[in-house]
């Protein structure tokens, strides 16, 4: 289904990890419809998901493949060599996980509302004030075949 809606990426995570042990196609399963809408929206340009990220966090977060995902890069190689910092940062980031996630939507819009105002052909140069940035919570949608 990953595949269906050009989620490259997705799809072959899923594949190699067998659905993510089957609790990704569990998740995947309830919000369908959402993914389907989301695709449908946006093109393939997902933005980082919280539910995405939980996926990645239950049967692989030993190994750091949330921070991966995320592109925390230093925090993977320190869970893979420590595994989760031998669990407790794993817990710990079960907490944590829904920060990291908006804080990172937050860096994506704020750089590409950055490279649109560059590419606006701003003549003053950068502004010096940065745009306000509102978090929305990501609200789910009921289909009524469900």
């Amino acid at each position: 289904h990953r595949y269906a809606i050009g989620d490259i990426k997705w799809g072959l995570y899923y594949t190699c990890t067998l659905g993510g042990l089957g609790f990704g196609f569990l998740a995947d399963a309830c919000r369908l419809p959402s993914l389907y809408q989301d695709s449908m929206l946006r093109g393939c340009d997902h933005p980082y998901s919280l539910t995405d990220a939980f996926i990645l966090w239950f049967p692989g977060g030993l190994i750091g493949l949330h921070h991966l995902y995320l592109g925390n890069i230093k925090r993977f190689w320190l869970y893979l060599l420590t595994f989760g910092l031998l669990g407790f940062g794993w817990i710990a980031d079960a907490v944590a996980l829904p920060d990291m996630v908006a804080r990172k939507i937050a860096e994506e819009q704020l750089s590409s509302d950055s490279s649109n105002q560059n590419h606006a052909g701003n003549v003053d140069g950068p502004s010096s004030e940065a745009p306000e940035i509102e978090l929305q919570p990501r609200q789910p949608v009921l289909s009524a075949a469900l």
